[in-house]
Formats: C-alpha cells, structure tokens, sequence
C-alpha cells in the first residue's frame, strides 16, 4: 500500500496544479518526519505515507487562496483548514489507511489545544501528528514561504523559533531531539537541495 500511496502522490503532483507546487515541500517534510521517527522509535510505513501525504487534501483548495500574500479572510482560513480533515477522508477513504489518516487529521493540532480540527491537547495528539506538524512549520519557515510572503529563516533562526513556540505548538521534547537530528545532518544552504530529490535523497539516508 506505502507503493501504491507513493505512486498516487506522484500522479497528483504532475496532474494538480497545487499539489504540484508543493511536491517538494512534501518530500521534504517526509524526509525530516522519518528521519525524527526513526531517532523517538515511532517509524513505520503509516508515518512514511502520512508525513508525504499530509497536504494531500489542499488538491481542492484554489491556489488563489492558497498562495493569496495578504491577510486571508476568516472564510479563506477555514476553507484551508479544511485540508486535515479532507486528506484523512482520502487516506481513510480511498487508500484504507485508516491509521495514516489518523496522523494527517492531526499534523495541524497543537499542544496547547488551541490547533484544529479536533483542539486536541498534548498527548491526545499522535506522536506521529506531532512530528509532522513540526517537521511542517521547520520547513516552511526556512524554505517554503510563498504562501506567507516573509522572507526564509536561517535554520538556527528557525530552532529559536521553534524553542519559543515549545509546549505551546509543538511538543517541547520532540523540538529539541529534531533540533539535534538536524544538526547532526549538516544540512547545506537550502538553495542547494531544496528541490534536488536526488541530493534530498542523500541527505537523509
């Protein structure tokens, strides 16, 4: 089934349009979220598909709103919030992985409850949600920013911001063992992998 979720990752990126312009985003969200799992001994294929897939439900969402610069509008917003809950009826629905879904549904909760959909708190969220939810913001805040119209942080940048936001959005235990997996990666300027799959590849293997 992992194949299978792959090659249909691989279909919808080339024949949608938003998916496509996150495709890299999603890779490497899925390297970092194995990578992490695999140090807190919470890896398995449901992580591998749920953290590649995990903006799979942003496909019916219009790219307008999706990459809009300004301020979303309170309805812009919870249209896109809506994805969570679409790409675990897709993984649930159509994949049958009733358990990866899980982890899609709640990359966006956050400790403190006040994520969505469901305002879970701490450890009612999945481990497994909680490492893609950070793996998520890490690479956003360094890389992927067009949807936010700031300019990148720097990776130590980006530490310090996760460590303000430990306890609160993110789990603070998982923050600093991603924090020192990362490190050890001696990862490049991003401009230097960030949409190279081979060199994605050998980073993290």
């Amino acid at each position: 089934m992992g194949h299978n979720a792959e090659k249909l990752f691989e279909q919808i990126s080339q024949d949608n349009e938003v998916i496509h312009v996150f495709k890299y985003h999603s890779l490497r969200v899925m390297s970092f979220s194995c990578k992490l799992a695999k140090v807190v001994d919470c890896y398995d294929e449901d992580m591998k598909i749920a953290s590649l897939l995990h903006d799979i439900g942003k496909m019916g969402i219009s790219k307008e709103i999706l990459l809009k610069p300004a301020k979303l509008s309170e309805l812009e917003y919870q249209i896109i919030k809506a994805h969570s809950h679409i790409g675990n009826n897709i993984l649930r629905s159509i994949l049958n992985l009733p358990r990866a879904a899980l982890f899609v549904r709640d990359h966006h909760e956050r400790w403190d409850g006040s994520g969505y959909p469901r305002g879970l708190i701490g450890e009612e969220i999945s481990i497994q949600g909680r490492i893609i939810c950070l793996c998520d913001a890490f690479d956003t805040m360094t890389i992927d920013r067009r949807n936010y119209n700031k300019k990148t942080l720097s990776y130590d940048e980006a530490f310090e911001e996760l460590r303000r936001c430990s306890w609160s959005q993110f789990d603070g235990d998982l923050v600093e063992q991603f924090i020192a997996t990362v490190k050890a990666l001696s990862i490049p300027h991003n401009e230097k992998w960030y949409e190279d799959r081979d060199k994605i590849n050998e980073i993290f293997l």
